[in-house]
Order: structure tokens, then C-alpha cells, then sequence
């Protein structure tokens, strides 16, 4: 895996490649070539974020609650790529307590209901 890359040619068996902070292009071999890019967001998105500087502190998705109601913005709802759910930080939950259990906790295999 390659971060901070810059794919500047494929070809075939070699894969042209310059690096952040480093001049020049390099050259890969390779039998197999698997290419992910990175993905930011859309126009629309990146506006509604930048309009709600005090509550959109994300800069690559627009902060929704558990309900996906944008923060900022109660009356407007986001989902998908473009969002994601503001959840509390582990710290909070250490600090303020975790909230109580609704029920019992399971893992995968539990008996059911009226099991002892």
C-alpha cells in the first residue's frame, strides 16, 4: 500500500509514481496493480459545511445526529457518503458514565429469552 502517492502513469507491469515532499517520479513493477483513491466530498456538502462553521466540525462529511438530523439544521436531514453520525468520544463515556443497559447484553450465541 502506497499513502501520500501521486499515480502519474500506468503502464503495463509498471506503475508511475511520484511521492509527496520528493522530487521525481518512481517506478513500480508489479504483476497485479489494485488502485484505491482517496474520495472527498461533493460541492453541495463541502457548502453546507462551510455555512456552519460553529456546528459542522468535520470537514470531510456533514455531522449528523443519531436520527441524521444535520447539526445546525434540525429540519434537514443528511445520509450516506456525504454524512456521518456524530458519536461520543470514549472519553465522555469514561468521564460522564455510559448510560444504562436497556436489557441484557449478548454476544452472538445467546440462548434467547427465559434461558438462565
Amino acid at each position: 500500500m502506497l499513502v501520500n502517492a501521486r499515480v502519474q502513469r500506468v503502464e503495463p507491469g509498471v506503475l508511475r509514481v511520484a511521492f509527496k515532499g520528493k522530487e521525481g517520479v518512481d517506478s513500480l513493477p508489479f504483476g497485479l496493480c489494485v488502485w484505491s483513491t482517496g474520495v472527498g466530498p461533493q460541492p453541495l456538502a463541502q457548502d453546507l459545511i462551510a455555512q456552519l462553521p460553529d456546528t459542522q466540525t468535520n470537514k470531510r462529511a456533514i455531522v449528523t445526529d443519531q436520527w441524521l438530523r444535520v447539526k445546525g439544521l434540525p429540519n434537514v436531514f443528511a445520509a450516506g457518503d456525504c454524512a456521518t453520525i456524530e458519536l461520543p468520544h470514549l472519553l465522555q463515556c469514561v468521564v460522564h458514565g455510559v448510560p444504562p443497559m436497556r436489557g441484557r447484553v449478548a454476544g452472538p450465541h445467546s440462548p434467547g429469552p427465559g434461558a438462565p
